[in-house]
């Protein structure tokens, strides 16, 4: 592969792409839409689980509360669904969308393409997976809500109140330079 920066084209203004090609990424732009928003419900339940299943979090320092994330980010979505059944009474309704969650994101991960591979060759095939990732992405993403509600109403429960979380928020993306 020829990758000299005549070939890169950085900051170099390119051809507009061709209606196929700008499906295609699309298409493929949607894709990431829905794994980003299953990866949100992996760490968001992960979040859930190094909190939530631990009585003292709240008054450990943040170098021992650490500790409590970084084994459940080492989990894989199975493993942390298994650990919350395991933990806490998991309503059914919560249960269903978790199941769901966990095998939408092994398909998407290990087989969506794959078993797409005839519909990517077409605008009609392309355009049926569009619909499919989208309503894809906006399931996960409601379960991610629905999980965000559940750490919400914890850590209200446990005193801290919710101004505290925003500004932590607020704080987390200044130093990350996203604002």
């Amino acid at each position: 592969m020829n990758t000299s920066r005549s070939n890169l084209a950085v900051g170099k203004r390119q051809a507009p792409l061709s209606a196929d090609s700008e499906q295609s990424r699309e298409t493929f732009a949607h894709f990431g839409l829905a794994m980003y928003r299953a990866q949100c419900v992996e760490k968001q339940l992960s979040i859930l689980l190094a909190t939530t299943l631990q009585p003292a979090f709240l008054r450990l320092t943040p170098e021992e509360r650490d500790v409590y994330f970084d084994i459940e980010f080492r989990k894989t979505l199975g493993q942390l669904v298994k650990s919350l059944h395991a933990g806490i009474p998991v309503p059914q309704a919560l249960e269903g969308r978790l199941s769901r969650a966990l095998t939408l994101r092994n398909w998407l991960a290990h087989e969506y393409f794959w078993q797409r591979s005839s519909q990517a060759l077409s605008s009609r095939g392309r355009d049926q997976m569009i619909v499919e990732l989208r309503e894809a992405a906006e399931f996960l993403f409601s379960v991610d809500t629905e999980l965000t509600g559940i750490s919400e109403a914890w850590l209200a429960q446990n005193g801290v109140p919710r101004g505290v979380i925003e500004a932590e928020m607020e704080a987390f993306l200044r130093e990350s330079g996203a604002e």
